[in-house]
């Protein structure tokens, strides 16, 4: 839990203090422009389905992953801050998978639960990438809420809980 805290401690860092120090490079434009349409198509059908956070999270991934051969090896000052071209959301999708690493180290058992239970922010960016589909607390709900208000502004249906077809009684399930 330490660990996970330590994380999450970083993670509100990075998305506080901007990384000036470091030398920022734009992203190569198809880069940039790959990421900027995807983003666009955010609560769009696209080839038959509505492309959510979990495509664009997907996408923002593995464009990072080809660009630098692997997500550990992606240098901070390229990707976060103003400077360096990626969009917000770009940079929060790879500042959640740094955290989450500490995240699934922990074996899928009730502790893990009890971990998003007890990190009410954690438990929020899991469920609004798409990687849960459970929230674990009112806190949690409470940090989602901020999550979708900052960036996702109107657009209900970049989240599978805001297309049409799901039922407001599964979109936020208790414990």
């Amino acid at each position: 839990m330490k660990l996970l805290s330590a994380l999450l401690m970083g993670l509100v860092l990075l998305m506080v203090i901007p990384l000036t120090s470091c030398a920022a490079s734009n992203p190569k434009d198809s880069d940039k422009n790959d990421l900027d349409e995807f983003e666009e198509q955010l609560g769009k059908i696209v080839a038959g389905q509505y492309y959510t956070l979990n495509s664009y999270g997907t996408e923002v991934l593995e464009i990072l992953r080809s660009k630098y051969g692997g997500l550990e090896n992606v240098p901070a000052g390229q990707v976060f801050g103003e400077e360096t071209g990626y969009s917000k959301l770009a940079q929060f999708r790879l500042s959640c998978e740094i955290v989450w690493r500490a995240y699934y180290e922990i074996p899928a058992t009730d502790e893990r639960l009890r971990c998003r239970r007890d990190n009410p922010y954690l438990d929020a960016t899991l469920y609004f990438w798409e990687q849960t589909r459970t929230i674990r607390s009112e806190a949690s709900r409470e940090e989602l809420m901020k999550l979708f208000e900052e960036y996702g502004g109107d657009n209900l249906r970049m989240h599978w809980r805001g297309l049409p077809e799901i039922p407001d009684r599964v979109k936020f399930l208790p414990e």
